[in-house]
């Protein structure tokens, strides 16, 4: 999930200024076939709007955040018991272009398998993005009335007749019980890979905090709790897990073996393949053994954050000083002086 601020500053409900205690979350789906948040985005960006919703979410996990979370929006117009508009932050979801409506909340599925991934991705955001906003505002997503659709919106008297999210969500198993329970689990570090299927299944089973794992691209954070990411790094890299915090939203902080590719907080989905340093790994390197440096990166330091330069030749060398507690732990230097000199990952060395 990438939350990208583009505050709609021309649309009443931005300038109106009227802010709400934040009381719940409505998911809504926008009930065409656009897959674009940018394009609700740049239409609502105007003084004449009459409709406006918090966030705007796509497939590639971009959220699209248009108004503050705790203004007033006007997404889901009212019923006989009031408005969820003065209690609930409401968030679109798009929709896939592989779908046209031919009445109401029918529509006609012109590529099934496209149409079905669209879905699953879309609701992964969603679970991602409900979980942060329900860890944001202390929200239990299992409480009644806390997480609604537009849908039962309308059945609890605060919200227009509107089909959304069931409409479409029906027709690939999807559920707003199954959707309460993955953001409830996914605010426990475990987020969704959509459907009832878990990231875990994405992910590793089990990372610890300096595992060698793969990055396989993604955006990356400067916490494991941001909203918003620095940056989105689409390289694949070997990287080491420097801190974990389960609980978070981005529970490992990766820094790639290069120096290059990925420093940062990431969500669990972007790691697979562990390979415990320990498995490759010496079991016991002790000061003035004779070890193999296998290649990889050399750094100045046993705790420096980028490598000062990459070495790809493997060279025996001794072990000049060891800081267990560091995250390259073992000083090298080559016995042909040509070599490694610096300190490397245990992962770098056998004996």
């Amino acid at each position: 999930m990438n939350i990208k601020q583009n505050i709609v500053t021309k649309n009443p409900c931005y300038t109106c200024g009227r802010t709400i205690t934040v009381k719940g979350l409505m998911i809504h789906s926008v009930g065409c076939p656009q897959p674009r948040a940018s394009v609700f985005a740049n239409n609502w960006n105007n003084a004449n709007a009459n409709v406006c919703v918090h966030a705007v979410l796509q497939a590639d996990g971009t959220v699209l955040q248009l108004l503050p979370w705790n203004r007033r929006g006007w997404h889901c117009g009212s019923g006989s018991n009031g408005s969820g508009n003065n209690t609930h932050i409401g968030v679109e979801m798009t929709e896939p272009d592989t779908i046209q409506y031919t009445g109401g909340s029918s529509f006609k599925d012109l590529n099934p398998a496209a149409t079905k991934d669209f879905v699953a991705k879309t609701y992964r955001t969603a679970v991602e993005l409900f979980a942060y906003l329900c860890k944001q505002y202390s929200l239990d997503p299992e409480k009644d009335g806390v997480i609604i659709s537009h849908s039962e919106g309308h059945k609890r008297g605060i919200a227009s007749n509107h089909g959304d999210v069931e409409h479409i969500w029906n027709k690939y198993g999807l559920t707003m019980a199954q959707f309460r329970r993955d953001i409830k689990k996914a605010m426990g570090g475990n987020a969704t890979a959509g459907g009832t299927e878990q990231n875990a299944g994405n992910a590793p089973k089990s990372v610890s905090k300096g595992d060698t794992v793969t990055f396989t691209g993604g955006p990356v954070y400067k916490s494991s709790t941001a909203a918003q990411a620095t940056v989105n790094k689409g390289i694949t890299s070997k990287c080491e897990v420097t801190a974990v915090n389960l609980k978070g939203t981005h529970p490992y902080h990766c820094i790639s073996q290069d120096g290059k590719g990925v420093y940062g907080w990431v969500n669990a989905e972007s790691v697979k393949e562990v390979s415990t340093t320990a498995g490759n790994a010496p079991k016991s390197v002790s000061k003035g053994d004779t070890v193999t440096f296998i290649g990889g990166p050399v750094y100045k330091s046993s705790t420096a954050a980028q490598a000062a330069t990459t070495k790809n030749v493997s060279s025996r060398c001794e072990v000049t000083a060891i800081n267990e507690k560091g995250t390259h732990p073992y000083h090298c230097i080559s016995q042909d002086g040509k070599g490694v000199y610096g300190w490397v990952d245990k992962a770098s060395v056998k004996k």
